[in-house]
């Protein structure tokens, strides 16, 4: 069984004519029938004025502006829902992310390859402290091009249950192909709990496209070989300069199967930068 995501502009630059008056002036405070100026008529200088170089200026795009002329930049670019995607955190920046109230990640940029989170489900909030679960988040991301992007990373983590700790979590690889708002990613990682590794790898597809400045498409779908199931969602990211919200539809599916899809929520808030 093969289960499909399904991922899936340009700055128009104009030039400015602020000072065009200048050009010429030194050619008027000439004679007007001197040979010098004659001579300087053939080859009209056409050198910038400082008014025309102060326009350009501003017409030019610094490393702070957005992209593709949007009005912000996507404020949770290295992650779908929940899985993330090859491309790394900038240093000194970060996010915290809630999802269907109880699952919380916070994950910051150490460098501009390497970032570290935690999270947990605080479980004591329902009354039951022992049994509340807890990980650790790093990802090394690196990028073959401005479009070609891998990493390594894990979940690692643990449950508590009662005088027990369970020790569970997943090693993956990814590679994401496009920008940060344009992507698509491929990956596959390793489970272990109890100190027992899985034989067979899961599989992860997802992507996310922006459709305007405010609201991107997003899916995120797994494949579960030793089992023959899967997890399929889909849905919409409404995003601001300061946040995120995700909205979706999540499915599970077992040979072939769809079950009634539940919904997700998601918000995500940067910081830093």
């Amino acid at each position: 069984m093969m289960l499909k995501a399904a991922p899936v502009l340009a700055l128009v630059s104009v030039g400015a004519l602020l000072g065009a008056p200048q050009l010429g002036r030194a050619d008027a405070d000439r004679p007007a029938n001197s040979d010098e100026n004659a001579g300087e008529n053939s080859t009209a200088e056409l050198a910038p004025t400082p008014a025309i170089g102060r326009a350009a200026d501003r017409l030019a795009p610094t490393a702070d502006e957005p992209d593709e002329g949007y009005g912000f930049d996507n404020p949770q670019s290295t992650r779908y829902f929940f899985a993330p995607n090859a491309l790394g955190l900038e240093s000194g920046t970060g996010y915290y992310q809630n999802a269907w109230i109880f699952f919380n990640n916070v994950n910051y940029g150490v460098t501009d390859n390497f970032s570290i989170g935690a999270g947990t489900i605080p479980m004591f909030l329902s009354g039951v402290p022992e049994a509340s679960p807890a990980w650790i988040l790093p990802k090394v991301s690196v990028s073959a091009s401005d479009r070609v992007h891998f990493a390594l990373g894990g979940m690692f983590g643990g449950m508590l249950a009662g005088n027990d700790s369970i020790g569970a979590g997943l090693a993956y690889g990814l590679v994401t192909i496009g920008d940060r708002d344009n992507n698509a990613t491929l990956g596959a990682g390793y489970g272990y709990a109890a100190g027992s590794v899985g034989r067979t790898p899961t599989f992860n597809m997802s992507g996310m496209a922006r459709a305007s400045d405010r609201l991107f498409l997003v899916t995120e779908n797994y494949y579960f070989p030793w089992a023959d199931s899967g997890l399929i969602s889909a849905g919409i990211r409404l995003a601001s300069e300061g946040a995120a919200v995700d909205l979706g539809a999540v499915s599970f599916t077992q040979r072939g199967e769809l079950s009634p899809a539940l919904p997700w929520l998601g918000v995500s808030i940067p910081f830093g930068g």
